[in-house]
């Protein structure tokens, strides 16, 4: 694999996959948003542009665009749309989901049989997304996430490279990057959506970080989120068969898979956030409770993360 298409690039995963993809040698096409993301013919002109060995769909509606119905069209259409797209071109797809398929009443640990029951907002249109991926690519990676956390070592490490920023709806020659923009070398690790940020934004607003002591959270440090998904593509990618020959769906490189951390240990929310505090030289102050009862655990027996300590 040498090239590779990254939706939401710009995105907390999106920005540490383009770091992972940079250092096998793979260059990254940011695939940027525009209002016609769920256009059939709009996706094929992007794919058709970059070529790309392989795709990553990652991105999300995260921030309002002014869009009609923008959380569906953004979360559903346009996976399923680019699902299409990548399965007449016979394209490596990994797409990602989320451990809020399953709704806080669900009981965990989730396998991957155990059946999402997320009944509206983003944990729904995920679930949606999810069935419209595999029906229209049957072969293609549909990974639901946990709870993403910046690698503590990873984010200080600077680079001279600076980010380059996608134009309009197809990439260019300018827009391919095998040196991806890294954040600055702290202040990544407080922001975005993931772990790290979150306490510090309680600490800072409420002066104590309470967490529950019977949370059991689906969570991942980035690092190995990022270098799993890159296996996926790249196990994909090497699998692929000639336009004459047959190919169904390997069950250890398509379909549904979980990724989390967390699953074979189950650290509850409390030490997660007593273990991040003690590498961070005791930076907040934490307390334990019990407001929140739930094992969110994601259990994956073919491809399991790194299991990193928490406690």
């Amino acid at each position: 694999m040498k090239t590779a298409l990254v939706s939401g690039a710009n995105g907390t995963v999106g920005r540490a996959l383009q770091r992972e993809l940079a250092t096998r040698g793979v260059t990254t096409w940011p695939y940027s948003w525009s209002a016609n993301v769920d256009h059939s013919e709009a996706i094929s002109r992007v794919l058709d542009a970059a070529r790309a060995d392989a795709v990553f769909h990652l991105a999300i509606a995260s921030s309002p665009r002014g869009l009609d119905n923008e959380g569906w069209r953004i979360n559903v259409e346009w996976p399923a749309r680019l699902a299409e797209a990548c399965a007449a071109r016979r394209s490596p797809l990994v797409f990602t989901s989320t451990a809020m398929v399953f709704s806080d009443a669900a009981r965990g640990p989730f396998t991957i049989d155990s059946p999402p029951d997320a009944a509206h907002g983003y944990g729904y249109e995920k679930r949606i997304a999810e069935e419209r991926v595999l029906a229209a690519h049957p072969t293609a990676a549909v990974v639901r996430l946990g709870w993403q956390i910046a690698d503590l070592l990873a984010a200080r490490k600077p680079s001279a490279t600076s980010p380059h920023e996608p134009r309009g709806n197809a990439p260019t020659a300018a827009d391919a990057s095998t040196n991806p923009p890294p954040a600055a070398p702290d202040a990544e690790l407080f922001t975005g959506n993931q772990m790290l940020a979150y306490l510090e934004q309680k600490m800072r607003d409420d002066g104590v970080i309470r967490a529950s002591r019977r949370w059991l959270p689906a969570c991942s440090f980035l690092a190995d989120t990022t270098r799993g998904l890159a296996d996926l593509a790249q196990r994909a990618f090497a699998d692929q068969r000639s336009p004459d020959q047959p190919h169904t769906a390997d069950p250890n490189l398509a379909g549904r898979f979980h990724f989390d951390s967390n699953a074979a240990h189950g650290a509850s929310f409390f030490e997660i956030a007593q273990e991040l505090n003690r590498r961070l030289g005791g930076r907040w102050r934490v307390e334990a409770d019990d407001s929140f009862v739930f094992d969110q655990r994601l259990i994956e027996s073919r491809l399991p993360l790194k299991q990193r300590c928490f406690t």
